[in-house]
């Protein structure tokens, strides 16, 4: 097997993370080397980060056997190739002697230097949950644009439905001559017809937005976002078939949202978004506990998943041994990835979301 580098800087298909988190266990049983470290997005300051990064390559290389040569070559190979001045807030560097991935994590990470013979699989498990693909509409004065987004990326859509040029070509009645008395009436109901009109057109438009949204939202479950003026967004959610997929909404005036600063936006909703469904996932285990098929704490979750019977796993974040050049065996990371093993699904939900279930919870199959 050949070494493969996944830059996740950029949008991946739905599954590449899955894909790659089930190449990383393939190696389970090998030397596995994971550098995690926090970057900075914002500030000039990037030598810090070059040098926190440095440290911990370092930390790693000294922990690794001499004679193991391609791993230590694949993690000088890794640093080599980030770029430090698009940063995001984390870095990941993965090695072993058939992989070699580069991450950039758009959430905070805490620093991890782990030498084991299993990789780290805990923040890539949380940025698998977070990886699936929305959509966002753009709704501005002049056009209506589409965006298929992955995480804090979006990728504008240009096909035969759009992007949406918005034109005004209704005419409106102008108020006639008369008395000065009667002049301010006649403006305000000249006023009132324009205003309606332009409702009517917008209606029409979003109708024929909405029937063109088919193509692309193809289950319920495909998250949309709105992003456009109040008014706006309220006439859209007045038209449209699918008002189940609105998972968020981003309010702006009349004049067209940046690039980054809707991206900024969307991710912010869409993490929200997720949370909420991983709040859900809570929920459901607290049911399945009075029907006998819910376990939680540690020893009873690993009993269960090295049976099989792993349906959903459900993990708080940051829930493991952290530690730096460690070889010691991190039972919550060895629990998830016999879950993953055997088909299950494991969630990373928020820090005390589980508070009451001993930081770990699992939904059985049977």
């Amino acid at each position: 097997m050949s070494h493969t580098t996944w830059l996740h800087s950029h949008l991946d298909t739905d599954n590449d993370v899955s894909i790659e988190i089930k190449d990383m266990l393939k190696e389970k049983g090998s030397t596995c080397v994971s550098i995690i470290v926090p970057t900075r997005r914002l500030g000039q300051d990037r030598q810090a980060d070059v040098k926190e990064v440095q440290r911990a390559v370092l930390a790693a290389k000294e922990s690794v056997s001499s004679e193991v040569e391609k791993i230590l070559s694949g993690i000088d190979d890794l640093f080599d190739r980030i770029d430090f001045t698009r940063n995001k807030d984390g870095i990941g560097i993965f090695v072993s002697p058939h992989i070699k991935k580069l991450v950039k994590f758009p959430f905070p990470v805490t620093k991890k230097i782990i030498v084991s013979k299993l990789f780290h699989l805990h923040d890539l498990l949380y940025l698998e949950n977070y990886s699936a693909a929305y959509y966002l509409l753009d709704i501005s004065k002049k056009e209506i644009r589409f965006f298929r987004g992955i995480m804090d990326r979006l990728e504008e859509i240009k096909d035969e439905n759009f992007p949406k040029e918005i034109t005004d070509d209704y005419e409106y009645s102008k108020p006639s001559q008369s008395s000065s008395n009667a002049g301010y009436a006649h403006v305000k109901g000249f006023e009132k017809d324009k205003s309606e009109v332009q409702q009517l057109r917008s209606k029409k438009i979003f109708r024929k937005t909405d029937k063109c949204l088919v193509k692309y939202l193809t289950t319920k479950e495909t998250p949309l976002l709105l992003c456009a003026p109040e008014r706006e967004i309220s006439l859209f959610k007045s038209v449209t078939n699918h008002l189940p997929n609105i998972a968020g909404l981003i309010a702006n005036n009349q004049q067209r949202t940046s690039m980054h600063d809707m991206e900024v936006s969307a991710w912010g909703q869409i993490i929200s978004f997720i949370d909420q469904q991983k709040l859900k996932s809570v929920d459901e285990f607290k049911e399945k506990i009075g029907a006998g098929l819910a376990v939680y704490g540690l020893e009873e979750v690993w009993r269960a998943a090295k049976e099989g019977k792993a349906f959903r796993m459900l993990v708080e974040k940051e829930y493991n041994r952290t530690g730096l050049a460690t070889q010691e065996v991190d039972i919550v990371n060895e629990i998830m990835s016999t879950v993953l093993e055997k088909n299950g699904k494991v969630i990373i939900v928020g820090k005390d979301d589980l508070k009451d279930f001993k930081r770990i919870a699992l939904i059985n199959r049977y």
